[in-house]
């Protein structure tokens, strides 16, 4: 492991020496005239006029001390300076580069190997940082061309193996945004004064942390069930994506990894846990941040595959609650996996067609039953048939939600109502997302309330215990492997007006401890086609955590 305090001494030192090297080839830059010359007395391939490619031969110089060497030779010295300074400082800058072996590259170094820039353009990137770095800097470069902020005309007269092609927005300094030009105007590129991005800036000195302009848009995500142990089920996904993440594609690109399920805690866990096996960070952006007003969609992209290269991060793309039948929606996630490098994760419910990039899908669910007793188990450390039996039975929630209830109730769990607390914090749990559906009724009636014939009393009853040993009979009889359909269990209350429909329900909640939710379905249904289905779906997702009965009155 790199020694970070010895790094960055390290990179201090190989940067004063670069600011060094910079000052003395500044200081010996003849300053230009102030008419201009004729072409034939500045020939083409001259110091001072715009430079041609250099001929990279086999003798040429390859290494980046040698070339460092040749550079300082062929700086002019300023009269006054003592004889090889050019040379001395190229050597410092060296010899501060061999100080870091072992601790890593240097970080203009690193800047300029993860974004591909050439060592001109590398040189062009100090240049252009050097006055928020060093200050004095800045009478140089006016000395040098009569303004203070550096330009394109001045690298091409200052550096060797100066190319035109640094001016094109397709080269490393403005395609990454190193570089922005100040006030450009009606001025030839080459003329307009240039700053180094505050970022990079920052980096350069050693500090590597992530953009500005991003950090409004994503959100850093750390395990949220840190010290819990994976289901299975979810230990498998875990692999999947790893497995999915280290796949080579055709292009070299990461492939976009579809996390398939719909439930963004679960997505979030799994992504969490397979980001840190590959030594990454992890930000979450939901779609909708993409089309919000004001967001410049081809800057974020740009940034984020930026921010990739320089740091080692993925980003989670949440497209569960998006509506993806979008026009808005679905261009704007279509450009931006198609802009955005390095590692994206999409969670969405459904497959989404990716053209352009390489895609993998890993499904992602919750739990299953057996896996939810054995986490209430482990998270609470009660014996399995008991407690844990029950909620799992009860109660479908995802690990990060088990984790955070046991930990907040593990110190009362032992006490008289520990049992009761750990039950109606499970209930709450559920309600934030029904209660924007659905209206919540806490039910109090119980069954001295309910006046019915015995046939019907005992077939609610039967409802009753259906519904406590689910879990038993699924999970620990071994029923639920052979089935494919959901466990909920569903009654369909018939008779006149006034004959105790509602009330039957509403006995029914308060026995099994849950919350009585009464949705209407003058909300749920809607004209246009697929609506209905689209709020349906919501309802029932938004019940899947269990501790709720969903009452649809005046179904008919």
């Amino acid at each position: 492991m790199t020694d970070a305090p010895a790094w960055e001494q390290a990179n201090g030192a190989y940067l004063k020496a670069s600011l060094d090297w910079l000052a003395v080839r500044l200081a010996g830059l003849t300053p230009p005239s102030p008419r201009p010359q004729p072409l034939e007395t500045e020939p083409l391939g001259s110091r001072r006029g715009w430079r041609r490619t250099r001929d990279r031969s086999a003798d040429a110089p390859t290494t980046e001390g040698e070339a460092e060497r040749e550079a300082a030779a062929q700086a002019p010295v300023p009269a006054g300076a003592r004889p090889g300074a050019a040379e001395a400082m190229a050597g410092a800058r060296e010899a501060a580069a061999r100080a870091m072996a072992g601790l890593g590259a240097p970080a203009l170094a690193q800047i300029a190997e993860r974004l591909g820039l050439s060592d001109f353009e590398r040189d062009v990137l100090l240049l252009c940082a050097a006055p928020a770095i060093e200050p004095g800097i800045t009478a140089l470069i006016a000395a040098a061309q009569g303004e203070p902020a550096p330009t394109f005309a001045l690298a091409l007269r200052l550096f060797d193996d100066a190319r035109w092609d640094v001016l094109s927005p397709e080269r490393g300094l403005r395609f990454w945004r190193l570089v922005e030009p100040v006030g450009a105007g009606a001025q030839p590129l080459a003329a307009v004064p240039l700053r180094a991005d505050d970022r990079i800036v920052d980096l350069i000195r050693g500090l590597n942390r992530l953009d500005e302009r991003l950090t409004g848009l994503v959100e850093h995500r750390s395990d949220p069930a840190a010290g819990l142990g994976l289901p299975r089920s979810s230990q498998a996904a875990v692999d999947a994506l790893v497995g999915a993440a280290l796949t080579d594609t055709p292009d070299g690109r990461f492939p976009v990894i579809q996390l398939l399920g719909g439930d963004e805690p679960s997505c979030e866990l799994v992504a969490v846990r397979a980001m840190a096996l590959l030594n990454r960070e992890l930000y979450h952006l939901p779609v909708g941040a993409l089309v919000a007003a004001g967001t410049d969609h081809d800057l974020v992209a740009r940034l984020w595959q930026r921010e990739s290269l320089l740091l080692p991060m993925a980003l989670l793309l949440d497209a569960v609650d998006a509506d993806l039948a979008d026009p808005a929606t679905a261009t704007a996630l279509r450009r931006f996996l198609s802009q955005a490098g390095g590692l994206v994760l999409l969670a969405t419910r459904e497959v989404w067609p990716v053209t352009d990039r390489a895609t993998s899908v890993v499904d992602v669910s919750r739990p299953t039953l057996a896996e939810q007793a054995e986490l209430w188990a482990a998270a609470t450390g009660l014996p399995l048939e008991g407690v844990p039996r029950t909620l799992a039975g009860q109660f479908r929630l995802s690990v990060p939600a088990v984790h955070r209830i046991a930990t907040a109730l593990r110190p009362v769990i032992d006490a008289p109502d520990g049992r009761a607390r750990l039950w109606a914090a499970c209930r709450t749990s559920a309600r934030p997302r029904l209660e924007a559906l659905a209206r919540r009724t806490v039910p109090q009636a119980s069954w001295e309330d309910l006046v019915l014939p015995g046939e019907q009393t005992d077939l609610l009853r039967g409802l009753v215990a259906q519904v406590r040993h689910r879990a038993t009979v699924m999970s620990a009889w071994g029923y639920g492997e052979r089935r494919a359909r959901g466990n909920g269990v569903t009654a369909l209350f018939s008779g006149p007006s006034g004959t105790g429909k509602t009330f039957a329900a509403e006995v029914l909640a308060h026995e099994l401890g849950q919350d009585l939710y009464r949705v209407d379905l003058s909300a749920v249904v809607d004209k246009y086609i697929g609506e209905t289905e689209k709020n349906l779906r919501r309802v029932f997702d938004a019940a899947e955590d269990g501790g709720a009965l969903l009452l649809f009155d005046e179904a008919d």
